[in-house]
Order: C-alpha cells, then structure tokens, then sequence
C-alpha cells in the first residue's frame, strides 16, 4: 500500500473542488492492465510482454518489439507480439479510478466551453468542461467516456482534442475567475508526449492571464526537474494513480475539504 503524502492529497482534493473545467491526462501508471504481472514495480504489465525466452534469444527487448520494422523483417514477431499485447489488453478491466473520475466529472457545470462551441464545432468534440488524454492502448478510456471526449495519442486524430483546447484556452483568458486543473496521473518519462502536452497548456493558460494548475501523479521522483512550472501551479503526489485518486476522492466526500461558493 501507498505511503501517500496527505497534505499533498489534501491540497488536490481542494484543486479538483475547485476546478471549473478538468483535463485527465493518463499513461501507462494508470493503465486498467495494472491486474496483470506487475514489472519492476511501476504498473506497466505490458513491458512483461517482451520477458520471454525467445525474445531473450534475439537480444531484443519492449522497447526494440515495438519497432514496425518487424513488419518488413520478420512478419511473425510482429503479429506475435502485438496479437499477445492485444488479447492482455481487451482481457482487462476499467479500474475503480475510472468510476471516480466519472463523479469528478459529473460535479463539473462550466457552461461556457459549451457557449463557445455552440456555433462553431465542426468536429462534433465535446462542448463538456471535461476532457481525456491518454497515451494508453487499453481502450478504457472509450470504454467509460464518450468517444468524442477523449483524445488517444496512438488511436485518433487529434483535431477534437485541439478544438476543445482552444475553447479552453479562450473562455480562461475571458474569464480570469474560472479554473482549470489539468490531473496527469501515471505519465512518465520514457515517452514524454502527455507530459509535455499538460505543461505546455497550464503555460500558455498561466500567460494568457488565466488560472491553470497541474497535479501531476507519479510514483517516481523525477519529475519535476525538468519543468518550468512550480508550485503552486504544479503539485506533484508521489504514489501510484489508482491509491491517490481514492485517497483525494476520500478527502472529497468526507468532506474534509470545504466546497467553495460558485463564482
């Protein structure tokens, strides 16, 4: 079990309260496979896809198998190893994280990302002050929020996601009082598209004179070091993705965190 900070927890807890409009940004940390074998002890089961005699005999490991070079090299490999990463992904199941980001979302009544697209969404995203962006192929995310509200980095294009970004963007410069908290949770740095893409947006917002905080949930301790945010725009919670999201949604209906006014 998570030692988690709760100071840290709690200040989250009170972030996400707050929050007018919330970006789940979610990586391999977070994935539902975390009920397969876990690997070094950082929830990213799929890695043990590669951990097999014949993989060893080739002096190839996940990251080389994820090569589409197999294609042309050895048609085999590459139908084998991604058909076993297909069956472990669809053989799993959405986590309880996900139920609790569906009541995170449903406290969300921002009616101005809606406003903003009311006449101009000529890609049907979601005019919701909630939004998903995963670099995870386990297809849970589509599994438990509408298709046009999550953004997958390997799976679809990104003209949505960008739509609703600007409208964000926009209604966060107009309206100065209104929040947005962007919630990564498991994003590490051996593939840094999520993580730059959160802290690229809180900039932008932050410069535009708009309010704009990071969590940014992550077991390994690297991770601010590299980034141009501090706190209080970025908090960092060092702990596993599924234990802190429990342990802020405790905080949140325990009520130990006080609701503010709506502004």
């Amino acid at each position: 079990m998570d030692t988690l900070p709760m100071a840290a927890v709690a200040s989250a807890a009170e972030k996400i309260l707050r929050a007018d409009i919330l970006l789940v940004a979610v990586g391999a940390g977070f994935s539902g496979t975390i009920m397969c074998r876990n690997v070094i002890g950082l929830n990213l089961p799929f890695l043990d896809i590669a951990d097999v005699l014949a993989y060893h005999q080739l002096g190839v490991d996940y990251q080389d198998l994820c090569d589409p070079y197999w294609i042309y090299d050895d048609i085999s490999i590459f139908l084998g190893f991604w058909g076993e990463s297909f069956n472990q992904y669809r053989n799993t199941t959405p986590h309880a994280g996900y139920d609790i980001l569906k009541r995170w979302k449903q406290r969300l009544t921002c009616q101005l990302i809606k406003d903003k697209l009311a006449n101009n969404n000529p890609t049907n995203t979601t005019t919701s002050p909630f939004f998903v962006f995963t670099s995870n192929v386990d297809s849970h995310c589509t599994r438990v929020f509408a298709k046009n509200e999550v953004y997958d980095v390997h799976g679809n294009t990104d003209d949505r996601y960008h739509a609703w970004e600007d409208a964000v963007e926009d209604v966060l410069q107009q309206h100065p009082s209104k929040r947005l908290v962007v919630l990564e949770i498991g994003c590490g740095t051996r593939v840094e598209t999520v993580r730059e893409n959160n802290e690229e947006l809180v900039q932008a917002v932050l410069e535009s004179g708009g309010q704009a905080t990071l969590i940014r949930v992550n077991p390994e301790v690297e991770d601010e070091d590299d980034s141009e945010l501090s706190y209080p725009h970025l908090l960092s919670i060092h702990a596993t993705g599924l234990a802190t999201l429990q342990a802020i949604d405790h905080v949140i209906q325990s009520g130990l965190v006080a609701i503010p006014p709506c502004n």
